[in-house]
């Protein structure tokens, strides 16, 4: 006889998103969520046509994963998503992922290998603080929002981090900037856009105010304050180091995800 009980494959499992919940005023402790592997129709709901890819993560997230009572997705920090897309992908199929990727030097084509839960590590706000301190001088630097950032040309202002409510802004922006064709670098302003608090200490600025004033940064600001950002948030490092198997040559950058992250054409034996 079939059993249609409870499948064990399925059970919940905790872990501590990389945030280890301080962006969340209480809402998220310690960063600790529950999640669980994918059934095949949560699968087949990512590869469905139509519909907004982003939104069907976001449902397979409400699905697979068990947050504390009240607390909402939209608050959820992108770089945590990020983290749970991960956990996901290990608790569904394992591990391993193979991608694709060109090398630099000989354009040659590859396929490396990656293990996703242990060559990929957590960027902790403890982390986040020891950096932070040693590359730009601010001993008593801690993890917390707003930021404040004082830029090479003089320029102050305070910074937080995005959320899932704000990549929905930013998506709907593009693609109405696309319907109208001028999306042309909007997507790229916008990030950094939404991530400003205050301007000199002006905290009365509308977003496309913010857009404008981003646009006229100098590059050397924009490249000090994007790097200070990235260097003060917690995440998951996804950079990889693969060797190129043409012409030995070593490269560096972010992991490429495919349809082989949610659509592995291999899986080790057993299933795990």
């Amino acid at each position: 006889m079939t059993d249609t009980g409870t499948d064990s494959a399925l059970d919940y499992k905790s872990v501590k998103l990389p945030s280890r919940g301080v962006f969340y005023g209480g809402a998220l402790p310690d960063g600790g969520v529950e999640v669980r592997p994918l059934t095949v129709d949560e699968e087949s709901l990512l590869f469905a046509s139509g519909g907004d890819a982003t939104e069907k993560v976001h449902r397979i997230i409400r699905q697979c994963v068990r947050f504390p009572d009240g607390f909402r997705i939209s608050d959820l920090l992108l770089t945590d998503r990020m983290a749970i897309m991960l956990y996901l992908r290990v608790l569904s199929y394992g591990p391993s992922y193979n991608f694709r990727w060109r090398c630099p030097y000989c354009n040659a084509a590859n396929v490396s290998e990656v293990n996703l839960a242990d060559d990929l590590k957590d960027t902790t706000p403890e982390d986040v603080e020891a950096t932070v301190r040693r590359r730009y001088s601010v001993p008593d630097f801690r993890v917390d929002e707003p930021l404040d950032v004082a830029l090479p040309s003089g320029k102050s202002l305070s910074i937080r981090f995005l959320r899932v409510s704000d990549d929905r802004t930013i998506q709907q922006r593009v693609r109405q900037g696309r319907s109208k064709g001028g999306a042309g670098g909007l997507e790229y302003v916008l990030t950094i856009a939404l991530s400003v608090v205050s301007i000199g200490g002006r905290e009365d600025l509308r977003v496309t105010e913010r857009e404008e004033w981003v646009r006229r940064l100098s590059a050397r600001d924009g490249m000090y304050l994007r790097n200070f950002r990235d260097d003060a948030e917690t995440g998951i490092d996804t950079t990889v180091h693969p060797t190129c198997s043409s012409c030995n040559g070593d490269a560096d950058f972010p992991l490429p995800l495919d349809a082989e992250f949610f659509r592995p054409t291999a899986v080790p034996e057993g299933g795990s």
